[in-house]
């Protein structure tokens, strides 16, 4: 079980960094992907804490 609680803070930080990246390519549809899985996926995780600012910031770009 704290294998699982590993992978998933990893991979919040992962999706985190991947959505940044897919921001600066010019690829906000991607990005908000990566943003909403950890959201909805890793919740809890501290990445997720400030998710709602990238959100944000994609939605109202658009």
């Amino acid at each position: 079980k704290a294998a699982a609680t590993v992978d998933n803070a990893l991979a919040a930080a992962y999706l985190l960094k991947a959505g940044i990246a897919a921001e600066a390519n010019g690829e906000p549809e991607k990005a908000l992907s990566f943003y909403k899985t950890i959201k909805t996926k890793w919740g809890n995780a501290p990445e997720a804490m400030e998710i709602d600012k990238y959100i944000t910031r994609i939605e109202t770009a658009e």
